[in-house]
C-alpha cells in the first residue's frame, strides 16, 4: 500500500495508462525525521518506488525540493548567530536516478 504523506498522486484508472507520482521533498524530510529515517536518495527512491500501486505503470516520479540553508543567521530571541551547515551533493546523486526528475533549486 502506498504511503499517504507527501506526495500527490496523478492516474487515470485506465488499461496500460501509465502514472505520475509528485513528491514534495520538504514534507517527506519533515516526516522522516520524526519517524527516525535516514533522508537520502536511497531513502526517497524506496519512498517513491512504494507510492505506486500494484497494478499501475509508472511514468515517471517527480520530486521538489530545494538545496538545505547554507549560512549564519541571527536567533531571534538570543540573537546569537548560528550557522547552517548542509552540502547539496544529495540533490545531485538524486537527479541521477533512473525514474526520478529532479525539480528544484540547485
Amino acid at each position: 500500500m502506498a504511503p499517504e504523506w507527501g506526495l500527490i498522486h496523478f492516474g487515470v484508472s485506465v488499461a496500460n495508462s501509465k502514472v505520475v507520482i509528485l513528491i514534495d521533498g520538504g514534507f517527506v524530510r519533515v516526516e522522516a525525521k520524526k519517524a527516525n529515517k535516514t533522508y537520502d536518495p536511497d531513502f526517497i527512491e524506496r519512498f517513491a518506488l512504494n507510492c505506486k500501486g500494484g497494478d499501475e505503470d509508472l511514468f515517471r516520479i517527480l520530486y521538489y525540493d530545494c538545496a538545505l540553508y547554507t549560512g549564519t543567521v541571527k536567533l531571534p530571541v538570543s540573537g546569537t548567530p548560528f550557522t547552517f551547515q548542509a552540502s547539496d551533493a544529495w540533490l545531485h546523486e538524486l537527479s541521477r536516478k533512473d525514474l526520478l526528475r529532479f525539480e528544484g533549486v540547485f
